[in-house]
């Protein structure tokens, strides 16, 4: 079975410990692109990641382009709080495995209509 290919949207501290721990931890899984509004920042992990696992990370301008890269099988979610609800959105859009750092929305009546979008795309 091949590798399952993570895309991370926001690199950050958690977002950057997120890829990390993917790419020293992780049997089957390899991080294969990011997207941050830092492109230094991105870069800098990138080529630091690429160096352990020999993995070419493609560095997305927009959260649309990682979701709907095809070296992309799943995202993690490390954006700022406030962009979780859109950004899980455009992940399902995408029937992309997703998995979301806390909160999920910043006000629950958000947190239940994302909720409800991710129960009925049938995505896992």
């Amino acid at each position: 079975m091949s590798d399952i290919r993570v895309g991370v949207i926001g690199v950050g501290i958690m977002g950057a410990g997120h890829a990390r721990y993917i790419t020293d931890s992780v049997d089957g899984a390899v991080v294969t692109a990011f997207f941050d509004l830092d492109a230094a920042r991105m870069d800098a992990l990138a080529k630091e990641l690429s160096a352990k696992s020999g993995a070419n990370i493609n560095q997305h301008s927009s959260v649309d382009a990682l979701v709907n890269d095809p070296t992309v099988d799943a995202v993690i979610i490390c954006s700022p709080d406030g962009l979780h609800p859109e950004h899980l959105e455009l992940c399902v859009k995408a029937k992309k495995p997703t998995l979301c750092e806390k909160p999920l929305a910043p006000r629950l009546e958000v947190a239940k209509k994302i909720a409800e979008i991710v129960k009925s795309s049938g995505v896992p």
